[in-house]
């Protein structure tokens, strides 16, 4: 079961750094109304995540985070990645459809980590809000160099990329890939 505090713990984080991006821009003489936020949350569904319920973990730190991220005014769409990576969810800010989705997540394939970052560039790339991926993993991709490579290209691209890892992740790989790493 995830840990209670973890929503807190990223609701924190998201506040913090768009308080840092609101005062940079400030300082460069640009002003912003009220930014539209957007998170993907993008779910391991790999073989590793059969594991001591792994699976379930994610989906409930998933549907947490979007509980709250929603409260805040985010507008949320969702990835689920293993061999490949596919859009399950597009931008909404409707609760029940992320759910129900979710709550379809299976298991299989390998980890390709580094398809879903990319897939998650394309959906945000083009906007103008706060924007966010949020990984939910056990943190054990297929090729952790390219899942780097891929994660600096969203942070070049002004994209935080946030990891909600699992009991037995891989935190060492997840601050290599993030700018925030939550725990389960």
């Amino acid at each position: 079961m995830p840990d209670k505090q973890i929503i807190p713990r990223i609701s924190d984080r998201l506040k913090q750094l768009q308080k840092a991006l609101s005062e940079d821009l400030e300082k460069a003489g640009v002003e912003i109304k009220s930014p539209e936020a957007l998170a993907v949350l993008v779910v391991d569904c790999s073989g590793s995540m059969g594991e001591r319920d792994k699976l379930q973990q994610a989906k409930d730190g998933a549907t947490n985070f979007a509980q709250q991220a929603l409260t805040m005014g985010y507008s949320i769409g969702l990835i689920e990645f293993e061999s490949s990576a596919r859009v399950i969810v597009p931008m909404t800010s409707k609760l029940s459809i992320l759910n129900s989705s979710l709550e379809k997540l299976t298991i299989g394939g390998s980890t390709n980590l580094t398809e879903a970052i990319h897939l998650s560039i394309g959906e945000l790339k083009s906007k103008t809000a706060l924007r966010y991926i949020i990984i939910v993993t056990d943190g054990m991709p297929d090729n952790q160099i390219t899942a780097i490579r891929a994660a600096k290209m969203a942070h070049e691209d002004g994209i935080q990329v946030i990891a909600i890892g699992t009991d037995d992740a891989d935190r060492s790989f997840l601050r290599k890939l993030t700018t925030s790493v939550v725990s389960q």
